[in-house]
């Protein structure tokens, strides 16, 4: 099989290097003869971001592919959409320039794929600082279809309590439900393309597996677009709709089961720790 990455870019060359470098580190020996297509959509940047993804064009591990499209586009979505029709790989998936694969993580996605009723998968949610180390790790509890439809994830349900959201960087999904995504109305979306992308295989119900495996790793650093949660929410609110009064025990019963995977995943951390001591 090949598994296509998709990473959409902009005057990115403080960080385009580090994920051009966890996505060829996935090419060891237990890859098999499985490859490795990685589109970088690049919007015409003005710092070095092309001649540092160029630099690894002739890679060396032929078990992997880049191909740069560097153009003026009108945001994140508009060059993720080029991506995915470029796109030949039997799974697909996207990672923005700063965020991170855990190494030997794509072996986990080939094996999920092996099975056939397996169509979209998601693994622990990680969260990394700017110095790559790991600040959240935590695995998802559940997500509903209705509740992804209704806009539920990643808004405050109860003062601070929410149903967190399906974290993009640690997701893949089949080509066969590519067809599902409006490519054309993804290019519009200025920051909850995501959202679009898996309410879009949520209609057809197609359910999110998830996986208790380190896949991708979200980095925080200045000025990036998720930062801007209230139009993010505004953009999801026109998209969704409103939950109905039958969601909210499933709402409550989700809370309780996504605090107890949080302090399942704190006790299991500090394991961890304690190991590596």
């Amino acid at each position: 099989m090949k598994i296509t990455i998709i990473t959409p870019c902009y005057n990115a060359e403080d960080y385009i290097e580090d994920t051009i470098l966890s996505i060829i580190n996935q090419c060891n020996d237990s890859l098999g003869n499985h490859y490795i297509e990685h589109i970088i959509c690049d919007g015409s940047s003005q710092d070095r971001t092309v001649e540092i993804a160029e630099r690894f064009i002739e890679s060396k591990n032929d078990r992997y592919k880049s191909i740069i499209i560097s153009e003026p586009d009108k945001g994140m979505y508009d060059a993720l959409a080029k991506g995915l029709k470029r796109a030949s790989g039997d799974i697909i998936s996207y990672l923005n320039a700063g965020d991170l694969y855990e190494k030997g993580s794509f072996i986990s996605i080939l094996n999920e794929f092996k099975q056939i009723e397996v169509d979209w998968v998601t693994g622990r949610r990680i969260l990394i600082n700017e110095e790559n180390i790991e600040i959240r790790n935590n695995l998802p509890y559940k997500y509903r279809n209705n509740l992804l439809l209704s806009g539920v994830y990643g808004k405050k349900i109860f003062v601070f309590l929410k149903l967190p959201f399906i974290q993009q960087e640690s997701t893949f999904w089949r080509k066969e439900i590519n067809k599902y995504i409006n490519l054309n109305e993804l290019s519009k979306f200025k920051l909850a393309g995501d959202y679009f992308i898996w309410s879009s295989f949520a209609q057809k119900d197609i359910d999110l597996k998830i996986i208790d495996k380190k896949i991708g790793k979200f980095k925080i650093h200045d000025n990036q677009l998720s930062s801007n949660r209230k139009s993010y929410e505004s953009e999801v609110s026109i998209m969704s709709k409103k939950p109905n009064i039958f969601m909210f025990p499933l709402i409550l019963i989700d809370l309780l089961g996504w605090i107890k995977s949080y302090k399942l995943s704190e006790i299991k951390n500090k394991k961890n720790i304690f190991k590596k001591l």
